[in-house]
């Protein structure tokens, strides 16, 4: 199953790691089907998962920093303690997703859905789906 993701990721895959290129989408791929997937403790900064289905993905302790993850369904995703900073979630569903612990500073969840921030590592820079940027006190 690793090897098939990372083909589809474009990556090198090494058995405790995952080392990701920015990745673009193939002309033939719509929507990438990463359902149900095991990338914890992946290094994917910079990958381009747009419009991704990542449906109970395992992204635990993943580095998606800088990740593009415009419009990508992450319901049920497990990001718990993952570096998702300055990543791009407008627009997706992180309907019953787990971001506690992850690093949220300079992330941008502009329209997204279902986000709960309960738990996670948010800061100024952090982009809220309503737009604004909340002061922490």
């Amino acid at each position: 199953m690793m090897s098939i993701v990372a083909e589809v990721l474009n990556v090198d895959y090494k058995p405790l790691s995952v080392i990701c290129k920015k990745w673009h989408h193939p002309q033939n791929v719509q929507r990438p089907q990463l359902y149900n997937v095991n990338l914890s403790g992946a290094m994917l900064r910079g990958a381009n998962l747009s419009r991704a289905n990542l449906r109970y993905a395992n992204l635990r302790g993943a580095d998606l920093s800088g990740a593009n993850l415009q419009g990508a369904d992450l319901s049920k995703a497990d990001l718990g303690g993952a570096d998702l900073s300055k990543a791009n979630f407008s627009r997706a569903n992180l309907e019953n997703a787990n971001l506690a612990g992850a690093q949220l500073r300079s992330t941008n969840f502009f329209n997204a859905q279902n986000v709960n921030f309960v738990k996670a590592d948010l800061d100024e820079t952090t982009i809220f789906p309503d737009g604004h940027r909340q002061s922490i006190s």
